[in-house]
């Protein structure tokens, strides 16, 4: 599985502190619970409240076997599904 970062994602990242391998981890587990096919994805962890203060969301697309981080931020209003 190839994961690449989006400028978009990549300075969503360092402006909100979050580390890139928080992400990377968080998605592969989001891929592979779910088994998901090519197209747009939203993973929203909870876990990482403890962490960041607020559950992160991650907008990623999947291409075949590339998956492209389009934006990650914490949900600062709680949980929206």
């Amino acid at each position: 599985m190839n994961i690449v970062f989006s400028k978009h994602a990549t300075r969503r990242i360092a402006m909100y502190g979050i580390e890139a391998d928080d992400v990377v981890r968080i998605v592969e587990r989001f891929v592979t619970e779910r088994r998901v096919s090519v197209g747009k994805h939203v993973a929203i962890d909870e876990r990482s409240a403890g962490k960041y203060g607020f559950p992160l969301k991650i907008v990623f697309a999947v291409e075949g076997l590339k998956i492209t981080i389009v934006t990650a931020y914490p949900l600062k209003k709680g949980v929206v599904r």
